[in-house]
């Protein structure tokens, strides 16, 4: 069975605690500049995936939805803010000790009332299979995150900095997202009508882009699978 997105985030709260102890425990610079990368790479993009896909689910589907998730951001801000600060930091400065654990105490803070309170609520209103696809889907914003930060990352992420992927406008990261979450899945769905409801939002996008700007060509077509039903390919990709 396949993680729900609760359990995805969890996970990844913890790689991040990880890293988070590595890097004040070590007494070697270049090790502490090394856990300091996937350190804040990996904040950076575990924030962009919770406002890309968390945050318009509470919106959705949540009562109180929409006040969790300004919430959230809100938080997310401050860390974000922290996080720039640090990134330019050396181990040598003495202020880089003290300045993540500022940070990791805010994120902390956050982190508690995500698991104890938000993410199970949103849970309560998943079933199982849109919870494991809404997790493979923030699986995917690692495609943010250049391979020198983290070894499964894509060779050519489409930032190069941390502050390039932070200050980037959330409504531009949506529609890079879709365009990568398209070019990743290959084969979704049985057709159009049946493609899971989490990847409409890419599928459109796809479809729409193909239209809209020549530089790019969105490739649409079916094949056979091995159970002999007809599957839809999207991908996007430079003439």
């Amino acid at each position: 069975m396949a993680p729900r997105i609760i359990d995805t985030i969890k996970k990844n709260h913890r790689e991040i605690e990880s890293y988070y102890g590595k890097l004040i425990t070590s007494q070697n610079e270049d090790e502490q500049t090394r856990f300091q990368n996937l350190f804040t790479w990996e904040l950076a993009r575990h924030s962009i995936g919770e406002e890309l896909i968390v945050y318009p689910l509470f919106e959705k589907l949540l009562s109180e939805g929409v006040a969790m998730a300004n919430k959230d951001r809100d938080q997310h801000l401050k860390v974000k803010k922290q996080l720039k600060a640090f990134q330019k930091m050396t181990p040598s400065d003495a202020q880089f000790v003290p300045t993540v654990r500022e940070l990791m105490e805010n994120l902390t803070e956050h982190i508690k009332e995500e698991e104890n309170d938000d993410l199970p609520k949103l849970e309560q209103a998943l079933t199982q299979e849109d919870s494991e696809e809404y997790s493979k889907s923030f699986g995917r914003t690692k495609m943010f995150v250049p391979s020198r930060a983290h070894p499964s990352a894509p060779d050519k992420p489409p930032y190069e900095t941390v502050v390039g992927l932070l200050t980037a406008p959330i409504d531009h990261l949506a529609d890079l997202f879709h365009t990568l979450e398209c070019w990743a899945l290959g084969l979704v769905g049985t057709d159009l009508l049946s493609t899971p409801r989490y990847l409409l939002p890419s599928v459109d996008f796809c479809l729409s882009l193909s239209r809209s700007q020549p530089q790019v060509a969105c490739v649409v077509g079916k094949i056979a699978s091995a159970e002999l039903s007809w599957e839809l390919i999207i991908q996007v990709r430079p003439h």
